[in-house]
């Protein structure tokens, strides 16, 4: 995917829902997150200046641990948005 229709598909989501979650978890995927360890997470520069813009925290899913995501759905759905 290209990074400008990652970013263009966020906005529009916060656009159709009219505003913005406080939290957003995608997958691993590269065109957002280039780096994520146990320490470290590197996010892309354009994905991670559109959640400085919009004031949301950007928690990307954990690697190689796809079991853990079902807990996510236990967040209210205003907090969340999961990519």
């Amino acid at each position: 995917m290209v990074t400008e229709n990652w970013i263009t598909a966020h906005v529009n989501a916060y656009n159709y829902f009219g505003g913005v979650t406080r939290i957003i978890i995608p997958d691993n995927l590269k065109t957002g997150v280039i780096k994520n360890t146990r320490f470290e997470t590197v996010l892309n520069r354009s994905y991670s200046e559109m959640a400085a813009y919009y004031d949301t925290a950007i928690i990307p899913t954990r690697v190689d641990h796809p079991h853990m995501n079902w807990q996510y759905g236990q967040l209210p759905l205003s907090d969340l948005i999961i990519a």
